[in-house]
This record gives structure tokens, sequence and C-alpha cells, in this order.
């Protein structure tokens, strides 16, 4: 026998026993994912410990799913000496199906169905996750669900309350929302798809890989992704809190990559493409059609620097051809700044 036959030969045995034996294991997880209601009292303990809340479920069922054994827990409440802590219609519970055969009940991910979280960040630049129950959503009977830092979690069709204490900002709710939680240590990956409030704009889509505990305090640093769809600029540039530099109206699609350290916002890169732009600096206001380009802007000590790369710029008199430019900001004391800026093939 040549060898290249000897080769095919031997793939197809390991071919054919790796499916023979995933076929095994498959089939002995659907039996044993079938006998799961039967130790209901033992699910409920196993979350609750999890959770940190008293969980109780009203009905149990098993399923496969993508090949994993999943279990669908419905009527279920979380509560804390008879309080009800948190609303929502199922939790679904992921296992691996080696995981079983192996023993191990431990889930590998659980995913809650149409709830709702309040996620606040302090003055000091810590932040803190809250659950909140369907029937009265408000912080006086939020529970603290810091857990969701720790292990893989989803929400699906959810709602967020983002409230803001550092910028003192108005409370932010995305609602229709899919949030994943992949933690490990302190990586904290974070990935959200909402609608966003119809004053602001369409829809958000917004990723962050944290390092350290944002829950202890400040001592944190992250990268960050968003993009957000037909967005009301000015409402979401008054959010970044730039010095004397501000949007006033404008709509239209932004994605932004973003850089943290120790809780503070230091760089940001940017795709813009709006329209009916009010941009304002020194309490002047320069009316433009259509704003478009690249642009970068990066934290300085007592300052700032923007660059901008194939601006197009247009206003009622004006088609601006593509265009560069930096400009530098530093505050040199509490009464006195520098402003200095370089403009390419800028149309005056």
């Amino acid at each position: 026998m040549s060898k290249v036959r000897f080769f095919g030969h031997t793939l197809l045995w390991c071919a054919t026993v790796s499916l023979a034996l995933l076929a095994v294991i498959l089939v002995v997880a659907r039996l044993l994912i079938v006998q799961v209601p039967m130790y209901k009292y033992e699910v409920e303990q196993y979350l609750s410990e999890a959770l940190g809340v008293d969980l109780t479920i009203g009905r149990m069922a098993a399923r496969m799913q993508a090949f994993r054994p999943v279990l669908s827990l419905t009527d279920i409440s979380l509560k804390a000496e008879h309080e009800t802590l948190l609303g929502a219609t199922e939790i679904r519970v992921a296992f691996e199906p080696l995981g079983l055969l192996l023993g191990r009940v431990a889930p590998n991910k659980i995913v809650i169905v149409n709830t709702a979280v309040s996620i606040k960040r302090f003055a000091d630049g810590h932040i803190s996750i809250l659950g909140l129950p369907s029937d009265n959503q408000t912080q006086t009977t939020a529970t603290d669900f810091s857990w969701l830092l720790s292990g893989r979690y989803e929400l699906i069709n959810s709602q967020i309350n983002w409230q803001d204490s550092l910028r003192e900002l108005p409370d932010l709710a995305l609602t229709q929302a899919h949030i994943s939680f992949q933690n490990n240590g302190d990586t904290h990956l974070l990935s959200i798809k909402a609608k966003l409030p119809d004053a602001l704009g369409d829809t958000v889509k917004f990723s962050i890989r944290l390092n350290g505990n944002p829950l202890l305090g400040s001592a944190w640093s992250a990268d960050s992704y968003l993009k957000l769809k037909e967005v009301n600029a000015s409402n979401y540039a008054s959010r970044l809190n730039i010095p004397q530099l501000s949007l006033t109206r404008g709509v239209g699609d932004i994605e932004l990559w973003s850089d943290w350290d120790a809780s503070q916002l230091t760089k940001i890169k940017g795709i813009v493409d709006i329209t009916d732009v009010g941009l304002s600096r020194l309490g002047e206001t320069v009316d433009i059609q259509q704003l478009s380009g690249e642009f970068e802007w990066v934290l300085r000590d007592k300052g700032w620097q923007l660059w901008g790369k194939d601006v197009l710029l247009s206003t009622k008199n004006l088609a601006q051809e593509a265009t560069s430019f930096n400009v530098n900001y530093q505050q040199d004391t509490a009464d006195s700044y520098q402003l200095n800026g370089f403009f390419n093939r800028l149309n005056l």
C-alpha cells in the first residue's frame, strides 16, 4: 500500500471514529438533559448561589441547541427578603456536552431574556451594575448585579439604563438590547446592540475590552468601539464634553474607536458623515450643510490635539475639497489658553 493510500485510510478512519464519538456524546447528552428537570431543586440552588439571589423556577424544559444542552427556565423570580429584584421572562442555561458526561453541571453560559439593568458611572470613575424589577424600574428597588462581570452572560431583548454622575449627564435608556458579557479574570469583554431613544437616533453598537475591576475604583483601562446610525450628533457630542468645541446640530452616522486610562477618555479615532451641522467654538457658530471625514482627538497635558484627514465640508456658499488639519488647544491658566491650527488646502 502506498503512503498516500495509507494516509487517506488513516484520515478516513480518524474521521469516522471522531464522528462516532461525537454521536455517542450527543446521544448520551440528550438522555442526560431529559433527566435534568428531575433536579429542579439542585438547579435552583446552583443558580441562586451563582447569581447571589434567591431564585425560584416555575417551569423547566430541556432541549438541544447547536449541539449544546440548554435548559429553559420560565415563571421565575429572583428575590431577597421577599422583595422582587429582577423581572425576566426566561433564563436559558447552556452546558457543554462533554462536561455533563464528566459530571460537571456548571453552565458555560447563562442567557436572561426580557430584563432591565442599570449601569452607573460614579464621579470617582467606578461603575455599578444593578438589576431592575419589571414592575418598578427604579434605583430604590434595584440590587447588585456585579456577578455579570464573572463568567459568560447574555441579556436578550432587554433594557439598559446608563447613568453618568462623572459628567452629570441625563440618563440614557437603550431598548431592544442584546448584551453579551465575557469575562476572564480582570479582563472583561462587553458588547451591546440596541435601539437609541428617538431624540438621539436609530441604533447603537458598542463593544469594550476592559482591564481591571471597574466596580472598585478608577484603576481600570479600556479600548472601545462605537457605531451610531442616524444619530443626533449634537446630543452625543455634548456627552464627550470637549472644552471649547461643540456641535449644536447635526444628524448622521458615526464610528468611534476610543482609549481609556484610569477611567478617563484619552483618545478617540472616528469616521463621521453628518449633515446640517452647527459647529460652535468660543460662542460663535458655523453652519455646515455636510461634514465627513476621519478624525483623531488626543488628550494632552493641560489640553488636547485634534487631527482631521480627508475632510469634506460644504456650506451654503462653499464646497471645500478634501482637506486635512491639526488643531492644538492648551489651557495655560484659569483665564488664558492657546489655540493653534494648521490647515492644508483650506478654502477661506
